[in-house]
């Protein structure tokens, strides 16, 4: 059953995967997975996200 379920997810990762390269290639193409996170994850989260763990860089 655990190989069953493995076997589906990386079949169901496949396309995401492969379509994340095309947009480098060609301009335009399909991104399902840029599409998909865009969808899923909150804006809001990811300003928050970055706005507390990024700060300036000290030069030295």
């Amino acid at each position: 059953m655990a190989l069953l379920a493995l076997v589906l997810l990386c079949l169901g990762y496949a396309p995401i995967a492969a379509t994340e390269l095309w947009p480098y290639a060609h301009p335009g193409a399909p991104a399902i997975g840029q599409w998909l996170l865009a969808h899923t994850v909150s804006q809001r989260y990811v300003s928050a996200a970055f706005a507390d763990r990024i700060g300036p860089t000290a030069t030295a």
